[in-house]
């Protein structure tokens, strides 16, 4: 799933006016970050005692999350490209079906919806159990 959700990105990207590896990485890091954030919240919400403070981007937290932003990206860009798993990606997909790029952008769908609910919901949950 991950790996079409990379396709999809790539292509959609790839219309020659955006450097499409770039944004690609930044909107899957995007959404790793806040799904790992979603779920920690979730767990310590269970838990209970430990609180997870969202950031908040002024000032110089923006210039930490360049820091954190970085070696995420230049993981990825080593684990993707470096390794030729972009390759091996971009040609699994390239001859697909109609029937098989419905079924497939159709889960990417899912779950680009359900990582939004299931951040908004720890989000809902953080409110309800810490007043926040």
């Amino acid at each position: 799933m991950l790996r079409y959700f990379y396709f999809r990105l790539y292509s959609y990207y790839s219309d020659g006016g955006r450097i499409p590896f770039f944004s690609t990485a930044t909107v899957i890091i995007i959404f790793a970050c806040f799904n790992l954030l979603s779920i920690l919240d979730l767990i310590f919400a269970v838990i209970g005692g430990i609180k997870i403070e969202l950031p908040i981007f002024t000032g110089a937290n923006r210039f930490l999350v360049l820091l954190l932003f970085f070696p995420l990206y230049f993981a990825f860009y080593y684990i993707v490209k470096k390794s030729g798993y972009h390759a091996v990606i971009m040609d699994e997909f390239k001859d697909e079906t109609s029937k098989q790029k419905l079924k497939s952008s159709l889960g990417v769908i899912i779950y680009f919806i359900a990582s939004i609910i299931l951040f908004v919901f720890s989000l809902w949950l953080r409110q309800r159990t810490r007043g926040y």
